[in-house]
């Protein structure tokens, strides 16, 4: 099999090939090692010919840089105007500016019309800033003259200002002002005589004597009040008619029994008091006291039983009467602890049992039915015991009314 001779591309060197035999490799690869060793070495004196990568060198060394240095001027040197070649300002003037004339540069003063669009830049700045100072003016308060007119043209603004306020009238603190000031600021304001009276009145009493005006609480008689009177008999008159008939006449007996008529001269509150509303009778000025409304739901109404609470002053009782019928005393609880001493145990007992009674009858608190004396007893009354039974002790309160048979028991209580 021919050997395949791969090279490369620099030195050309021999490489190995997959394809050939082992053998024939081996000496092409003995070959390529010592070419690479030739080719190393040589590099090798040749890089040792060469410089390190960062070095110096002194100027010295460096061919004709000295003098190439030596040639040219210190860094610190300066240069007058007519050291240049294009330049023509032997003798220049303070706040002049170079020129560009022809070839030449000159010294000359500043000319604005040089300045391309100088004009229209400075007229741009200055329209602003008036416009800024104007700020949202109406136009004829924005110049100075404008607002100069506006203020009168008074150079001693402030101290007009400062006059005229002092002269005003303050409702934040206390002024003291004549009476020739006082006068004239309510003048001023439109006032009356009546309305500065009023004003210098000390209290709503004075005021109202100021202006001639009647207290605040008066009366007035009716005839004072434009047709009250007219529209009262009016009123009498539509309650005659209702009660007699539009067509019935007055006879002689109705107009004698016929109360005298009278009339109120006055409506009005005692001592200006809402509690005590009352009218006055013309005919005697006698006082007759009116009920305020109640303002709650009175206590006897409807259709149904009435119930009716007195107080029994004679005996110092609150009775009940419903309708005609009297129910008997109301006991309070203050009643019913002053009379009894309540037992944890109490004994009621039938006639047929009264053994039994008089066996436990010895406490104040007991309780028993009895005909004995029932007959003759009376509610609330105190009984001594003996006279309700034989051998009965203590003191017994009647707690029942009087039965109409004195065959009926009677219901008591010790109370001693």
């Amino acid at each position: 099999m021919p050997v395949i001779d791969d090279r490369t591309a620099v030195l050309d060197v021999p490489k190995p090939n997959a394809a050939n035999n082992l053998s024939d490799d081996v000496e092409r690869l003995r070959l390529m090692a010592e070419k690479l060793a030739v080719a190393i070495h040589a590099n090798a004196q040749e890089i040792a010919l060469r410089a390190l990568l960062e070095h110096a060198h002194e100027i010295g060394h460096i061919t004709g840089l000295l003098d190439a240095l030596n040639s040219k001027s210190d860094k610190t040197h300066k240069h007058a105007l007519d050291d240049l070649s294009d330049v023509d300002a032997p003798d220049p003037a303070n706040y002049h500016v170079m020129v560009r004339i022809g070839d030449k540069w000159v010294s000359a003063a500043l000319v604005l019309a040089h300045i391309t669009g100088w004009e229209d830049t400075v007229d741009a700045k200055i329209d602003g800033k008036i416009a800024a100072l104007a700020g949202s003016a109406p136009a004829t308060l924005d110049t100075f003259a404008e607002i100069a007119a506006a203020l009168g043209n008074d150079p001693n603004l402030a101290t007009t200002i400062s006059t005229a306020l002092g002269h005003r009238v303050r409702f934040d603190e206390v002024q003291s002002r004549t009476a020739e000031e006082k006068t004239r600021a309510q003048t001023n304001l439109g006032g009356t005589d009546v309305g500065r009276a009023v004003f210098e009145a000390a209290d709503k009493a004075a005021a109202r004597t100021a202006i001639g005006a009647v207290p605040a609480s008066h009366p007035h008689p009716i005839s004072a009040i434009t047709d009250l009177q007219a529209a009262l008999d009016s009123l009498v008159a539509q309650v005659s008619a209702r009660a007699l008939g539009t067509d019935l006449a007055w006879t002689n007996g109705q107009v004698a029994s016929k109360p005298n008529a009278d009339s109120i001269s006055h409506v009005g509150l005692a001592s200006g008091d809402p509690n005590k509303p009352y009218m006055r009778q013309a005919s005697n000025s006698a006082v007759l006291y009116l009920q305020r409304e109640l303002g709650f739901t009175a206590a006897r109404q409807g259709s149904g039983n009435i119930v009716t609470i007195t107080w029994d002053g004679g005996r110092s009782k609150v009775t009940i009467t419903i309708d005609a019928t009297y129910m008997g005393d109301i006991a309070f609880e203050q009643w019913v602890a002053a009379n009894f001493a309540w037992k944890s145990e109490v004994y009621i007992k039938n006639p047929s049992d009264f053994a039994s009674v008089l066996a436990n009858a010895n406490e104040v608190g007991a309780v028993m039915f009895t005909t004995t004396a029932a007959g003759s007893a009376a509610y609330g009354t105190l009984y001594a015991g003996s006279s309700l039974a034989a051998g009965l002790g203590g003191t017994w309160r009647c707690m029942s009314r009087s039965p109409t048979s004195g065959t009926v028991p009677g219901l008591f209580v010790r109370v001693a």
